[in-house]
């Protein structure tokens, strides 16, 4: 537990009887002054055994289905052969953030290979990591506690720290986190910010006996737990202002051991100062780069910050009146905001006003301040000018720490002040109505249908949610419904390429319907680089060679990806021109038309000299033809490619050899 240095808890003395009942913020450790809580020697296990309980109403949800990209990155992390090559491509190349996060894409595939693949497995490995971060809140909180105000006893910084690590764990808005699979992600990049908190709060407490060989190894110990949080979600570099924000609230007192000497000085600056100069130097640097995302998005880097206020406000008020009604895994309904809205100007204004009120104001309400600065520093990524989705609920999971910090520090002091015993009771109230909520929503959770519903009705104007209720209407035979959900789609996004192309997708399942074929041509030539082109495309195409779409003529669909063709011709984007050119290949297929899918891959491989995804393709159509000598040209073909241009595919190549191999042989016998 955290102590500051000078500061010692006080024992009773023990000639002196204790009251049947005191105030838990006297300074006495004896353990009749907790009658009714937890025993003195057996708090600590005690506690650990009641943060597991508070899993338990997760449970309900942990049969629930995959959901919305879990299936898009938990299969590009299986890594299905098992080969060495496979393994580390899975691992370092999923398409998620700007590094990739190998480490969560290990996890992924761990549970893959070695614990299972069904939702539930994936979904109890979450929850199981979610109780061990709830384990390193109560101590955190314990710590910050004791920071904020030093003349708070041991024990009572140690149960005010559980009961704050209660809320957190146990809130509803927690459900998005924990039973969303791919959001291990957050899940686990929280575990390191908080293991490297809880790390730094102790050191701090040591004195260095040997300064630069103790700054060395506590700069490395601290710096490789962040790069490891890092490599899980890149929300960990906010490691630094995360400390800072605990810094500013803490007591003068507790300041000075942050920087009570030389060696504590020095690693305080690289755990703090220097990584913030360096970051808001690559951002100053990297700008351009950093917001080249704006061009697919169908919303401004303005909009973007104006709306931003907006949402964080929304989030607070589902934190601190925590209905359920209000959350969501589809909140897509985020209404923009624009620089010409005088509120706009004024909550981006009031923002910036409380983080520095936090600050100037923290002697009068520490646990206030700290709640504050914790909550904008959670978001400092996600919420602010990155080209990322406007809103999500899982950019919460730790953010709502800062909050309920607050909330249960006040709570927790009001209520055990009293000499009432039914009153001190009372803290179990907040606790009881977030397990509500929590188990009624993991239960919404459990069935995909189930699901769905209370997202649209909770949700009506969210174009996500009304467009994953399509394929359950389509499924259960309303046409009529599953039509008048893709024009409120539409209307709901005018400017995006995706709502367009749900036509299509209607189309393969209702003879006749009309395809905006023409609106769609005209919307990528005016927004080639918008994200969601290609993926439909690519979903689109699948389509006819997984043999779904049976309404819809492969030829009208091949003359629409020839006219795609011809825009990114004349743009000049080789990558688009190859994926499209495969696209016309899978319609050959579909047709059995092999060798025109043969000349169309020989023709998408001319065409991106430095391209891969067309020659993999080609090397297994020949292989599957049994022309193994054309196949063993391709192969080679793309291994001097893979060579020059994507060394970490070189898996696909030593593959695609192992087969060519065994059909030789087989073809030997």
């Amino acid at each position: 537990m955290l102590q500051l240095p000078g500061r010692a808890a006080l024992p009773a003395p023990s000639n002196t009887r204790q009251p049947a009942v005191a105030k838990l913020n006297s300074h006495s450790d004896s353990p009749g002054l907790y009658r009714g809580f937890f025993l003195h020697k057996s708090s600590k296990w005690l506690g650990l055994f009641l943060l597991a309980l508070g899993v338990l109403p997760f449970a309900s949800g942990l049969h629930g289905p995959f959901l919305l990209d879990d299936i898009s990155n938990l299969d590009g992390a299986r890594a299905a052969t098992g080969s060495v090559g496979e393994l580390v491509y899975a691992i370092i190349h999923n398409d998620t953030g700007l590094l990739r996060r190998p480490l969560a894409n290990l996890s992924f595939l761990i549970n893959y290979h070695w614990i299972g693949h069904d939702p539930f497995d994936y979904k109890l490995v979450n929850l199981i990591l979610h109780w061990l971060n709830a384990c390193l809140v109560w101590r955190l909180a314990a710590g910050v506690i004791g920071l904020l105000y030093p003349k708070r006893e041991c024990r009572y910084r140690e149960f005010c720290g559980l009961f704050i690590a209660a809320l957190w764990e146990i809130h509803p808005i927690q459900v998005s986190s924990v039973l969303y699979i791919v959001q291990r992600m957050a899940e686990m990049s929280a575990f390191f910010i908080l293991w490297a908190l809880v790390v730094f709060l102790r050191l701090i407490q040591k004195p260095a006996t040997k300064p630069f060989r103790d700054i060395a190894l506590r700069t490395i110990g601290l710096g490789t737990i962040v790069i490891l949080g890092v490599l899980s979600k890149e929300n960990a570099v906010l490691f630094p202002c995360f400390l800072l924000a605990i810094y500013f609230a803490a007591s003068e007192s507790a300041q000075s051991s942050f920087v009570r000497d030389a060696p504590s000085k020095v690693l305080f600056a690289l755990m703090t100062w220097i990584p913030i100069v360096l970051g808001l130097a690559i951002v100053i640097v990297g700008f351009q780069w950093l917001t080249a995302g704006y061009a697919s998005r169908e919303y401004t880097l303005y909009d973007r910050i104006f709306t931003e206020p907006f949402v964080l406000l929304r989030y607070l008020y589902t934190m601190l009146i925590p209905n359920i009604g209000n959350m969501g895994l589809y909140i897509d309904d985020m209404p923009l905001h624009h620089a010409d809205e005088p509120f706009a100007w004024f909550l981006l204004l009031a923002t910036f006003s409380v983080a520095l009120g936090a600050i100037v104001w923290r002697r009068y309400a520490p646990a206030l301040a700290f709640s504050i600065l914790w909550f904008l520093s959670a978001h400092l990524l996600e919420s602010t000018f990155l080209p990322l989705e406007i809103a999500f609920e899982h950019r919460n999971y730790l953010a709502l720490f800062g909050p309920m910090f607050a909330f249960g520090y006040y709570f927790f002091g009001l209520m055990t002040a009293s000499r009432i015993n039914s009153l001190r009771l009372a803290c179990t109230i907040p606790i009881a109505i977030l397990a509500a909520g929590t188990t009624v929503r993991a239960h919404q959770w459990s069935d995909v249908r189930f699901f769905l519903e209370h997202e649209v009705a909770n949700h009506p104007l969210s174009a996500r949610a009304q467009n994953a209720a399509v394929e359950l209407d389509i499924e259960s035979g309303d046409i009529e419904k599953a039509t008048s959900r893709v024009k409120t789609v539409q209307l709901l996004k005018p400017g995006v390429f995706w709502p367009l192309s749900l036509d299509f997708n209607l189309a393969c399942d209702i003879p006749e319907h009309k395809v905006q074929w023409d609106k769609m041509l005209l919307h990528i030539e005016q927004k080639p680089s918008e994200a969601s082109i290609m993926g439909m495309l690519q979903y689109d195409a699948r389509m006819y060679l997984n043999s779904t779409c049976a309404n819809v003529d492969p030829e009208i669909f091949d003359d629409f990806l020839m006219k795609v063709l011809n825009i990114y011709r004349v743009k000049n984007q080789p990558t688009k021109i190859e994926e499209l050119l495969v696209l016309r290949s899978y319609i050959a297929k579909s047709k059995h038309q092999l060798q025109n899918a043969r000349e169309i891959l020989h023709a998408a491989a001319q065409a991106n000299p430095d391209g891969v995804i067309a020659l993999s393709d080609l090397a297994y159509l020949e292989l599957n033809s049994d022309n193994l000598d054309d196949a063993s040209a391709v192969i080679e073909q793309l291994a001097d490619r893979v060579r020059r241009s994507s060394p970490s595919r070189q898996f696909e190549v030593d593959e695609l050899r192992r087969y060519l191999s065994e059909a030789k042989t087989a073809q030997v016998r």
